[in-house]
């Protein structure tokens, strides 16, 4: 159903969304999704510069499988 991605800056208490992508078609027909004529396969690039070094956070939510969450630090030289 959507994608979010933020920022938190190293030692930071707040979070910075950076991007969200909402999926609102998913291929769906009578019989259910991926079952008619179209399969969708959605997906999501995005650039980000940072000048600090922090966490990215990626949260997905899926109306089948539910939320889904990843962490990533990332380091700026």
């Amino acid at each position: 159903m959507w994608i979010a991605l933020h920022f938190i800056p190293e030692g930071g208490k707040i979070s910075y969304e950076v991007a969200r992508c909402e999926f609102s078609a998913h291929g769906q027909s009578a019989g259910g999704p991926n079952l008619g004529p179209v399969h969708t396969d959605s997906t999501v690039c995005g650039r980000v510069k940072l000048t600090t070094p922090g966490t990215l956070c990626a949260t997905a939510y899926c109306n089948i499988h539910g939320l889904w969450a990843s962490d990533k630090a990332v380091a700026v030289q």
